[in-house]
């Protein structure tokens, strides 16, 4: 008898512990175009955490069906490649321009695809830059200067 209660007691400890693990089972994946609500809280999140959105930015940049999408939408690339944008954007953010430089030799260097598969959107991107950097000329010896660091760093001594 007392085997009996002892083996159904463990019985009983098995299943409950069986079922705790079940339960806390959180692979349940979160469909936000169901909820624009939640979406939105999401969004905010993410633009409201510094570390949070460097890390969706660099998500997106190593995403060639993100980097597609967004070089396709050419009103978003406008606003934010727009002259008066762009100066803004450094102003307040001196490392705005290094971070620019970065995401763009990354994605030159790394996404030979893109710009093979549309030879068009690398001249345009080139050609750009090259009259960004005529308008401005601080731009272009900011932007000098850091292609030479970066020679300069690169360069094996």
């Amino acid at each position: 008898m007392m085997e009996t209660l002892k083996t159904k007691l463990q019985l009983g400890i098995l299943f409950l512990f069986s079922l705790l693990i079940i339960g806390c089972d959180a692979d349940d994946r979160i469909d936000l175009t169901e909820d624009p609500e939640e979406r939105q809280e999401v969004y905010q999140q993410i633009i409201n955490d510094d570390e949070l959105l460097q890390e969706f930015l660099t998500e997106m940049r190593n995403s060639d069906q993100a980097m597609e999408m967004m070089a396709a939408n050419r009103p978003m690339m406008r606003n934010m490649y727009g002259r008066n944008q762009m100066r803004r954007m450094m102003m307040n953010n001196p490392q705005v321009v290094d971070t620019m430089m970065q995401g763009m030799m990354m994605v030159m260097e790394q996404d030979t695809t893109m710009f093979r598969r549309n030879p068009e959107l690398h001249r345009r991107m080139l050609q750009h830059i090259m009259v960004m950097m005529e308008r401005d000329t601080s731009m272009y010896r900011q932007m000098q200067e850091r292609m030479q660091q970066r020679q300069r760093n690169n360069t094996p001594q």
